[in-house]
């Protein structure tokens, strides 16, 4: 007697599983060929499930398939979908004698099988999943949010099959609330895009170069506590990505172009983060910086304004000392500002870390890593600099008076 395994790959719909016994045994035939009358009998172990038919240990039920003239064509018919989305692990395929110009087939499949199967897969999911959980956790720690991100868009699918499983079984069998999946995977989700929030990316205008079918330019990401290393950046024109980079310790993502298309003498392009849409859009971070270069200026090529006799509204979310310092910088620069938020705006944002403490006349001068943008629809402005003081704002100040250009 020939023995045949064949192995369905699951498919957790909506099924309903009633049984009396453990298992379901199906006889299928065909005068047609072996190969259907296997499948009828596949399909029979199907309609048998899915129909809830009350079944002995030992039950078999006939099916013969005549040609085109089969008595049960249409049942067969109608349950071909189902069979592609039974909840089986596997059914065991006998092939039996023929009889006359009947070929037969009978298929069986224990459920107490299938049962110890799925818990088995489901004890691994759920060591897998917590698994996930702590590594995109100990990510967030040390602020590296693609890790994070990374772990917990690999375990949400396996979620998902765990719940499907899990409603297939309780058609088996009660279900404890101890098999019931427990996961924190929503406060990972929230706790980074919570960090998130802080991200900002900007362009350094200064480090824009152009020539005829090359462009090159740096990209710095940071967040409150300073630069952001091996965060993903993706440069698109249009739908069309041209270019992925991760930004390095300082985080600056470089990118030389050779690869895009003009229209007249602008260059259009989009900066953003190669992070899930998802993600980005819960954090305000999905529409990206929108890079403009008007390479056929002699004056201001970079884009960015350096003059500009139309006032601006400055939006500073920051206390009084950082704010002050920075409107006199733009001042300075030639950049008109009133207190009227009707105005086109200005956004400042910057994330600074401590370099180090030293004692100067009984004073803690400080020394910081400063990261500051200045973007508004016009230009994008981006510099790493380093200074010291007696206070932050102090440090920032003289950090902005090293700024000989906004260029």
């Amino acid at each position: 007697m020939k023995f045949i395994f064949v192995f369905i790959l699951p498919f957790f719909g909506l099924i309903n599983l009633a049984f009396a016994s453990n298992i379901v045994k199906y006889v299928g035939s065909s005068t047609i060929s072996q190969e259907e009358a296997n499948n009828t009998a596949i399909s029979g172990i199907a309609k048998q499930i899915i129909a809830n038919v009350s079944t002995s240990e030992q039950m078999i039920v006939e099916d013969v398939t005549q040609g085109n003239k089969s008595q049960s064509q249409e049942k067969y018919s109608a349950t071909q979908n189902i069979q592609s989305e039974l909840t089986l692990k596997w059914i065991k395929l006998e092939v039996l004698p023929k009889s006359g110009s009947e070929f037969k087939a009978r298929a069986i499949l224990n459920m107490d099988e299938v049962e110890s199967a799925m818990l088995l897969r489901m004890q691994e999911l759920q060591e897998e999943i917590s698994i996930h959980e702590s590594k995109g956790m100990e990510a967030l720690k040390i602020r590296n949010y693609k890790k994070s991100s990374d772990e917990l868009m690999t375990a949400i699918p396996k979620v998902f099959i765990y719940n499907e499983m899990l409603d297939v079984l309780s058609k088996l069998k009660p279900i404890k609330s101890s098999i019931k999946l427990n996961h924190r995977l929503h406060e990972l989700e929230e706790q980074l895009i919570s960090k998130l929030n802080f991200v900002k990316v900007g362009i350094d205008s200064s480090s824009l170069k152009y020539s005829e079918g090359f462009f090159s330019f740096d990209v710095n990401v940071f967040d409150d506590l300073g630069p952001l290393s091996g965060l993903p950046i993706k440069i698109l024109q249009g739908s069309k990505i041209l270019m992925n980079r991760q930004t390095q310790q300082d985080g600056v993502a470089h990118f030389e172009l050779n690869k895009f298309s003009k229209k007249g003498n602008t260059l259009s392009l989009l900066c953003l983060l190669d992070l899930p849409e998802g993600l980005l859009k819960k954090a305000g971070l999905n529409q990206g910086i929108r890079l403009t270069y008007e390479y056929k200026k002699k004056e201001n090529q970079s884009g960015v304004a350096t003059k500009n006799e139309e006032s601006f509204f400055l939006i500073c979310p920051y206390h009084d000392g950082i704010c002050k310092a920075t409107s006199n910088f733009l001042r300075k620069h030639g950049i008109s500002l009133e207190n009227d938020s009707s105005l086109k705006k200005i956004h400042f944002s910057y994330g600074k870390s401590i370099q180090r403490t030293i004692k100067s006349a009984g004073v803690d001068i400080i020394t910081y890593d400063f990261s500051l943008c200045l973007n508004n629809e016009i230009f994008s402005f981006c510099k790493n600099l380093t200074a010291a003081g007696k206070s932050e704002a102090d440090a920032l100040e003289k950090a902005l008076k090293k700024i000989k250009k906004l260029e």
